[in-house]
């Protein structure tokens, strides 16, 4: 397991890689996080048949603030990060992994780049990015509304924006670290944008693309309204043809591991599975070719 700073337009971006040759999932935390928010997922058996990459995104754990937050503290901002270090690294292909934030992020690289695989949204409801988005998509928390645009965080505080997420911050200190030390901009800019419509309709993306989604929702989730999701979101190439329910709340790839990961390997081992497009352009060329033959060789009435 490696971690490395990457060089990009918007500054030096951390990025954890546990190497080996497996197929890529690319893994991006949520506002105020960090990349080790995804230890039990590549810490686990998991890690051995995939290769995992998490990044700190600009502003974000150990990266650099960005050259450019107006830009750069953006759905589409950061979704051109990620994109940009995935080519930094070679990647040509991946899973991407979406929490939250993540997962908003997640959603404007399906538009964006072609290496996509697939898409693995957890705590993520594709809105329209709108008020009214928001008012679907998500349950009203004032106190966390409020400190999301806060640029600094008092320890009591930081401990008030994380508590929502049920992730503890005694099994998971680095969390609150991570809300304390992430560039307060970074938090301000991105409501701002938000307001502003950065983003665009999340909703219309993934009801028109072909791209595999993957939806997994805490049952407890205080923030996300996930009745939205099951009911006003008709995904285009929903995977397993269901949206999966899971004990746990927003943070639920942490607070239950072990249903997480089972579903995950299922999606991650799906995505990479051999295309079936030459075989059946194989079978097709083969039933031409028969066709001919029986035409041309068979004798006639």
């Amino acid at each position: 397991m490696t971690t490395l700073s990457i060089p990009t337009s918007a500054g030096n971006i951390s990025v954890l890689d546990t190497g080996g040759p497996g197929p890529v999932a690319f893994m991006i935390h949520g506002n105020s996080a960090c990349k080790e928010i995804f230890q039990k997922q590549y810490g686990s058996p998991l890690n051995g048949k995939f290769r995992f990459i998490a990044i700190d995104l600009p502003g974000h754990g150990k990266s650099g603030k960005a050259a450019n937050p107006h830009d750069t503290y953006t759905i589409p901002g950061y979704a051109d990060v990620a994109i940009e270090v995935l080519k930094k690294m070679n990647i040509q292909k991946a899973s991407i992994i979406g929490w939250s934030l993540g997962g908003h992020i997640a959603i404007d690289m399906m538009k964006k780049w072609p290496g996509i695989q697939g898409v693995f949204l957890t705590g993520t409801p594709p809105i329209p990015i709108s008020g009214e988005g928001f008012e679907q998509g998500f349950r009203p928390f004032p106190s966390l509304h409020r400190l999301m645009t806060k640029e600094e965080l008092t320890p009591e505080e930081a401990q008030e924006f994380v508590g929502p997420s049920g992730i503890s911050t005694e099994e998971a200190p680095f969390f609150l670290k991570a809300a304390l030390n992430t560039h307060g901009v970074a938090r301000s800019r991105l409501m701002a944008s938000l307001q502003e419509g950065w983003g665009g309709n999340q909703k219309e993306t993934v009801e028109t693309s072909d791209t595999p989604v993957a939806v997994v929702c805490g049952q407890d989730d205080k923030g996300i309204n996930n009745e939205y999701i099951f009911n006003e979101v008709a995904f285009k190439n929903l995977w397993d043809r269901q949206i999966h329910v899971i004990d746990g709340g927003h943070g639920v790839f942490w607070q239950n591991p072990d249903r997480f990961n089972s579903i995950l390997g299922r999606f991650l081992t799906d995505m990479n599975r051999p295309k079936k497009t030459f075989f059946k352009a194989a079978c097709a060329v083969a039933i031409a070719v028969l066709g001919f033959a029986l035409h041309r060789f068979l004798p006639r009435a």
